[in-house]
């Protein structure tokens, strides 16, 4: 762009040639009360003949879209000559477009030093400052870092506000962080950043620390971590937390849960999560969620399923019982406990007719009974040892039992086995109470198990199916 051409020439003439402003109101006047109409031609008029200060308020309107479509090519050919005329606010407004618009903070940031030259207010040193920020946080410019700063330090100093101190610590921690690093040795990787590339940062983050900022304290925490410091680590670490710092938390849970400079303790991990849930953080509730999913495929145990399923519904109170797979496992662990205590006693209920209202009626549908051999079969596969019964659903969609299938389903419940039939690629737990009550079927699709029947409906599953019951 033309306008690089401008960045050495600080000796333009601050003279106007403009005839004056326009009759009525001031053009300043006319642009800040949105006075468009009159505006646009008086500044066109002016800025044709040189006058700095409509160069400049039209360069504002096309980059702005005020009174005009946005034209930034426009824009920038206004500021151009707008600077070439003396106004550093030309200068500040060209670095603008190169610092949001352009993608561009190390032109921007020689604008803005222009307009300082030329007289520029605080408000082109804010402009500055802000673009070595973002040269610091996104190309990691030591000295754009450092100069980043001290300004956003200073302005702490002064203020005492939390803002410029998380950006002056921020910056310093990546002069830390991406400091030059000797070799170790022949393992190739990189040694520890020199402590003197952190003295300052480190400081800096204690004194914040000490005037109880919490940004500060898990900054301490982070600064520790660059140097190779565990145990300051955990103790910055777990200051911020006990004083209420979501990420303070959330980083103690992420770290006792890889054991990274910790023994590796799931329950911690879950403890400090817990804390930084409680305060809003939806990570750790995530976490949790997937903690407590795991915790009720683990255990055969129906009152541990059951809390798992409490904790899981108190995390996530907008979803219902049934939407998460503790629901579908604590379901398939009631029917294999009713199954293992009754099964045995049946005689002859099996040659009934079992009606299921999610069957499609009006035409015949292959179904197969297998057998899960445990409440934990959840994890492992279908047993299909001891016979399968197989058969079709009549013309209404129910299916009745033949000899053969009551057979091989009593030789199931026997052996503490449940029976899962398979219907329409539905999946169904069949649960029978004593001889002579009616037959029921729970229905879980697609249920949280993985078969080897090809059905492709595993526990990860997307939006399973409520649990349903039938009877007849």
């Amino acid at each position: 762009m033309k306008f690089l051409s401008i960045l050495g020439l600080f000796v333009w003439s601050t003279a106007s040639i403009a005839s004056g402003p326009p009759a009525g109101a001031p053009l300043k006047q006319l642009y800040e009360s949105a006075q468009y109409e009159a505006f646009m031609p008086a500044a066109e008029r002016l800025a044709a003949t040189g006058d700095a200060e409509a160069q400049f308020l039209l360069a504002q309107a096309y980059h702005l879209g005020k009174g005009v479509n946005q034209d930034l090519s426009r824009a920038i050919d206004l500021y151009e000559k707008a600077a070439r005329n003396g106004s550093w606010h030309a200068m500040s407004g060209l670095g603008d477009i190169m610092l949001r618009e352009g993608g561009q903070p190390d032109r921007a940031a020689a604008l803005f030093e222009g307009a300082l030259r030329m007289g520029g207010s605080e408000l082109a040193s804010t402009k500055l400052t802000l673009a070595h920020w973002t040269l610091c946080m996104d190309e990691a410019r030591g000295a754009a870092c450092t100069r980043a700063a001290q300004a956003y330090q200073s302005e702490w100093e002064r203020t005492r506000a939390e803002e410029p101190l998380e950006k002056a610590l921020a910056a310093l921690a990546a002069n830390c962080e991406h400091a030059p690093r000797p070799n170790s040795g022949e393992s190739g990787q990189l040694a520890l950043p020199p402590a003197t590339a952190c003295a300052e940062a480190i400081a800096l983050a204690e004194r914040g620390a000490a005037a109880g900022n919490l940004p500060a304290t898990h900054t301490r925490a982070r600064l520790a971590a660059m140097r190779g410091d565990d145990q300051a680590v955990l103790a910055w670490l777990t200051r911020g937390a006990d004083g209420g710092y979501i990420q303070s938390s959330e980083q103690l849970g992420a770290l006792y849960a890889a054991g990274e400079g910790v023994p590796a303790s799931q329950e911690r991990a879950r403890e400090w999560y817990e804390k930084a849930a409680a305060a809003g953080s939806r990570k750790a509730a995530a976490w949790l969620t997937d903690y407590w999913e795991e915790a009720a495929r683990a255990t055969a145990d129906r009152d541990q399923v059951r809390q798992a399923l409490d904790q899981l519904v108190r995390l996530n109170p907008e979803q219902e019982r049934t939407a998460f797979d503790a629901a579908v496992r604590l379901d398939f662990l009631d029917a294999y406990a009713h199954n293992a205590e009754h099964g045995p006693m049946l005689k002859e209920p099996l040659a009934r007719t079992i009606c299921l209202p999610e069957l499609d009626n009006g035409r015949a549908l292959a179904w197969t009974i297998h057998a899960l051999d445990g409440p934990d079969a959840g994890h492992g596969d279908t047993d299909e040892r001891t016979g399968k019964a197989r058969g079709q659903t009549g013309k209404s969609g129910c299916l009745r039992f033949g000899p053969e299938a009551a057979r091989s389903i009593q030789a199931m419940f026997v052996r503490g086995a449940t029976p899962l039939l398979e219907v329409a690629h539905q999946h169904y737990i069949l649960v029978l109470g004593p001889a002579g009550s009616k037959v029921r079927a729970l229905t879980a699709a697609p249920y949280p198990h993985v078969h080897t029947h090809g059905c492709g409906c595993g526990r990860h599953a997307s939006n399973p199916t409520p649990i349903r019951h039938s009877e007849t």
